[in-house]
């Protein structure tokens, strides 16, 4: 389970981070009601290097090497502050977290060229925390007393070797551990020889209650082949039945569909009958099965015919195609062709 949770956590984080490189990345968890908390801890190559070579010798008791911030929520912890916005100074930058049930939900780093209510409040905004979230301030923070007047105040830890031990002791937060693999220390305990124990006893007992079991399941298996035998039957006759509906379903939808496409031809051409003026009429239509037509006719004002059918909303690009043949009668032969809309 830990290599799987490692794989989704480092991609996760991989995806959020900016710098892919250069980073060393860790993860520790939890186990609560059923649920996984997990701690990534991202820390930079050169930081990392330089925490290690101070903690080189010193680290016999350690299950890995923390960031900062760790340190000072367990501070925290200590002082009995599990929720809300919690803040230090660490030299000339500002360390935070967003704490529920006393588990860090989200981090803040505030440089001191930035400014401090506009950075809390953005960072407040992002995790959608309510508008009466207690802010706790742990030391003396610049600009922190007139930006959060009704701030909680408590005293920064005095070594963060304290904080250390008791987080170390009283586990009141996971520990990543970005020691190198050769340098971890491998706690065994109790419980997992215990697990293997029980594991062989059920193991036996499993493989007895099967072989008494196997006799009582053959018997089953033979009625139930018998009853499949019978009800495969059954399938086989309504299966027939399914065929012969879904034929009589075609030709449903074939003669549905053809009595939609006549009464399409039926509008359009009572839209053509329509849009004709008196002093016109048709010698002829054809209408093609990707919708466009000839109109062939003879009319005194054969204009107004096209104008006529180019607003109609049953048809677009209508207009004259070829020459135009004036008769002696007055009237003028033409083919008319267009697209119909409808």
């Amino acid at each position: 389970m830990e290599e799987n949770l490692n794989d989704v956590v480092r991609s996760f984080v991989l995806e959020k981070e900016p710098v892919r490189e250069g980073v060393k990345i860790d993860i520790a968890y939890t186990k609560e009601k059923g649920q996984l908390k997990v701690l990534a801890t991202v820390i930079r190559e050169t930081r990392y290097q330089e925490i290690l070579k101070q903690a080189s010798g010193k680290a016999s008791e350690l299950s890995g090497i923390l960031p900062i911030q760790i340190l000072l929520l367990a501070h925290a912890l200590q002082e009995g502050v599990t929720s809300g916005l919690v803040l230090f100074q660490d030299g000339t930058t500002t360390l935070g977290a967003y704490l529920e049930d006393g588990f860090p939900i989200s981090f803040l780093k505030c440089r001191s060229n930035s400014s401090l209510p506009q950075t809390v409040s953005r960072f407040l905004s992002g995790q959608r925390a309510p508008e009466d979230t207690v802010v706790t301030l742990f030391g003396e923070i610049p600009g922190a007393d007139d930006s959060f007047p009704d701030a909680v105040k408590k005293n920064r830890p005095e070594s963060l070797a304290s904080s250390l031990l008791a987080l170390l002791k009283g586990k009141t937060l996971p520990v990543a551990n970005l020691l190198p693999v050769k340098e971890r220390k491998v706690h065994r305990k109790l419980w997992r020889y215990v697990g293997i124990a029980i594991l062989v006893v059920a193991t036996g007992i499993y493989g007895t209650s099967l072989i008494r079991d196997y006799l009582g399941l053959r018997s089953e298996v033979n009625t139930l082949q018998e009853n499949y035998d019978a009800k495969k039957k059954q399938a086989i006759k309504l299966v027939k039945k399914v065929d012969e509906r879904d034929k009589l379903k075609e030709q449903v939808q074939f003669y549905r569909k053809n009595r939609e496409q006549k009464m399409k031809i039926c509008k359009v051409l009572q839209e053509l009958t329509n849009m004709t003026p008196l002093d016109s009429y048709a010698t002829s239509i054809n209408i093609r099965s990707n919708g466009s037509f000839d109109f062939n006719g003879k009319s005194k004002d054969m204009y107004t015919l096209i104008r006529k059918l180019d607003e109609s909303k049953f048809f677009t690009g209508v207009q004259k195609s070829g020459s135009s043949k004036e008769l002696a009668d007055g009237y003028t032969a033409f083919l008319i062709r267009g697209q119909i809309a409808y």
